[in-house]
This record gives C-alpha cells, structure tokens and sequence, in this order.
C-alpha cells in the first residue's frame, strides 16, 4: 500500500515538472535592452489640413519623375586677379612725398579706393627741408620729362595697336557667330573668337589709361606748376601695398603703391587631363565655399579662355571663369569649391529644389501628398542639385507627389511653430 502512494505520488511530481517546461519554453527570453514605443521613420506624424488651410497656405504639389539630367563635378579652386587690374603706381619724377591735404588720410592695405581720387603728392626736386631746385635735381627733371615723352609715344602706339586687335577680334566673332548660327561652324570656335574679343577689350582699355595718367602727368610737369605732382588712383578697387610714407624722398620710378581691383575675379580650377574631356566645354561653374554643401547657394560664373596654363607634376591643366564680386567677399588667394557640368548624363529620379527641407542636422526631407489635405514627411537623400532641379538617390517613389509652394509652412506646423 505505501508502495502504491510512493509511486502516484512520483507520478503527480513528474507530470508537474513537465508542464512547467513546457510552460517556459512558449515564453520568449527575455533580451539584454527593450525598446517601447518603438516608432519607424516610415509612420512619421500625418499632417491633416481642412480645405480652407490648405488654400491659405498656398499648397502646390510636383510629382517626383525620372529625368535624363547631366551630372557634375566639385573641384577645388583658387581665387586669382584677372590680368591688367593690378596697377603699381610708380613716382613720375624724383621728389618729396606728402599727402593731397592736411586732411587727407594716409593710404594704408585694405583702403578702398575711386578712380582719379587723390591718395598722394609729390613735390619735384624739392629736398627734404624744402629748399630750391638744385642744378643736378633740374637735370633730372628735365630728363623725367623726356622720359614721359618718350613712355607717352610707347603707350599711344601700344593703344592703336590695341584697337586694331580690338577691331579684327571683333570681326572675328562676327563671322564664327554668324556660321555657328547657320550650322556650319563649330562651337567651340566662337568660343575662342569671344575669349579674344575679350582679352582685346581688357588690353585696350589698359592701354587707354596708361595714356591718360602719362599725359596727366606731362601737362603737369610741363605747365610750370611743379610744385605738385598728384599721385591718383588708377581705377576702383583697393589699396593693396603702399611703398612710401609722406616726408620720403623717393627717386624716379621708385613704386609709391599698389592698387588692385577685385571685381570681378578669376576662378583657376585645375583639372586632370584625364576628365577634361569629360568637363563641358564652355559650360559656366558654379561657386560655393569649400565648406559648403550641394544645397547651399552658389554664385555662377562665366568661362574665360585664356593662353592655357597647366603642372606637369600634377598632370593638370587649369580652367578659368570669371565671377562677379561687388561686394569684395572673395579674396586672392581663397580657396573655393567649383561644381563644373560634365558630359556624362544619368536618369535620375528627380523634383524641385523647393520641395527640400533641411533639419538642424542637415538632414534631407520632403512633403509627400499620402491623400487629400494629409501629407507625411519623408526623408530623401539628395546626390546633387541642377539648376531648379534635385537629384535624389533614395527615399521616394515615381510618381509621389511632393509639396513645392507651402512646404515649409507645413515644417513649422508639425512642430509647433506655424500657424
């Protein structure tokens, strides 16, 4: 009898112990982290407008589609002065240097300046404590004169033939405009042709005004006031290195300062030989800062054919392109990024640049139309951008409708900072 208790008893234990396995082997084990409220990127907040917001926001939507775009490339470029606007100003004949007035401010680096504005005097022959002419400072300025005379005759000589270039350059680009134009020339010809009007008008006009300086300061010289020989500035632009201090006596010819204009600047991109083919010929760069992204604003600049320039050691030849600079941002010298247009072109999927959106992050995002007046944001990643349009790599389908017009009112919405 107690046998029989001993072995149901076992049995029950058994049974038990089985059932408690089992038991635990449905439950699932527990992890080293839980994540709660786990949200994916994809179910992101759904913006709802009712019909009268969605008017008063001004709500347009551009289907995103696959378009052939050409594809470019970011290079690294220098800012340089464009040849003929630096102009070291020299002394025209021995003398004393002062200052235009006794209100005139000293010329100092970094001074911007106006052409013809006064920023030097000079006093011919005249020592430092003001004495008379001397008979050997007489000789020498009677041998300035002739000197003038002589650079005067130079530079009208230099001009006219300045004017002839001037004027077959021209006619040059006449004649390739009007074949290009019919067919039957090529583009890159009339490319040429502009680049020589162009270096041509920049010769002449350098030209010009060193006639008008040297005969400025011939008719002052010969007009009997010699006392005084103002030093003007040659043209707009800023004082780059000033050479004499007033109260020095400086010999003839000796550089009083320099006066470099920087608008517009050159771009000098150099590129390996091995892509220039690829790089579009005659295509216009864009511009950013070398910290700057594809998104970021950029300054357009035009291509300027110059006598090439190229470092064997590095197997480079250098582009140029002229850019605008009014407001003097860019320096010799600085360093810049350079998107060129290549040749190569890729199907890509592709909508307005207005429809992306940057967060603090600098992430990427758009506005898509899920139904009528309810809009999620999506993240895109954008490759690089085109003129109006933006190239995306992912993050959207064709066809997906994105908001254009009123995308960041729907931004400021979502978090709270909208009306």
């Amino acid at each position: 009898m107690r046998t029989r208790r001993s072995i149901a008893l076992m049995c029950l234990c058994l049974l038990y112990g089985l059932r408690a396995s089992a038991d635990e082997k449905g439950k699932p084990a527990a992890g080293p982290a839980t994540v709660e409220n786990r949200v994916k990127e994809t179910e992101l907040t759904t913006i709802k407008l009712t019909p009268e917001a969605e008017r008063r926001l001004g709500i347009e939507l551009v289907a995103a589609e696959r378009k052939t775009i050409a594809q470019s490339r970011r290079l690294p470029g220098e800012i340089l002065i464009p040849p003929g606007r630096t102009i070291v100003v020299s002394a025209p004949v021995a003398g004393l240097v002062t200052l235009p007035s006794s209100a005139a401010p000293l010329p100092s680096g970094g001074q911007r300046v106006e052409r013809g504005a006064a920023l030097l005097r000079l006093q011919p022959g005249e020592s430092r404590d003001g004495q008379n002419f001397a008979p050997a400072d007489r000789i020498s300025l009677a041998r300035a004169k002739a000197d003038l005379t002589a650079a005067r005759s130079e530079a009208e000589g230099q001009l006219e033939q300045a004017r002839v270039r001037l004027g077959a350059a021209e006619i040059k680009l006449k004649r390739a405009d009007q074949l290009r134009q019919e067919g039957a020339g090529a583009q890159r010809a009339f490319d040429e042709a502009q680049a020589e009007v162009h270096l041509s008008l920049s010769q002449r006009d350098a030209s010009q005004e060193r006639v008008s300086t040297l005969s400025r300061v011939l008719e002052s010289l010969e007009s009997g006031d010699q006392a005084v020989v103002l030093i003007d500035a040659p043209l707009d632009g800023y004082v780059r290195t000033v050479y004499a201090a007033p109260g020095q006596v400086v010999p003839s010819g000796a550089p009083l300062l320099e006066v470099v204009a920087i608008d517009p600047v050159w771009v000098r991109v150099p590129v390996y030989v091995g892509d220039l083919g690829d790089i579009e010929a005659g295509g216009s760069a864009r511009i950013r800062g070398l910290t700057d992204g594809p998104h970021s604003p950029a300054r357009d600049a035009k291509r300027v054919l110059v006598p090439g320039s190229a470092d064997p050691r590095a197997a480079t030849v250098d582009l140029h392109f002229e850019l605008a600079n009014p407001d003097a941002e860019l320096r010799p010298g600085q360093r810049v990024s350079v998107e060129l247009p290549t040749r190569t072109t890729g199907d890509s999927l592709v909508v307005p640049h207005a429809a992306i959106l940057f967060d603090i992050y600098g992430g990427t995002w758009v506005y898509e139309s899920v139904s009528p007046q309810a809009y999620a944001r999506r993240r895109v990643e954008v490759r690089n951008v085109v003129g109006d349009s933006a190239a995306l790599t992912r993050g959207l389908a064709p066809g997906a409708k994105v908001v254009t017009a009123g995308a960041a009112e729907l931004f400021g919405t979502e978090f709270g900072i909208g009306k």
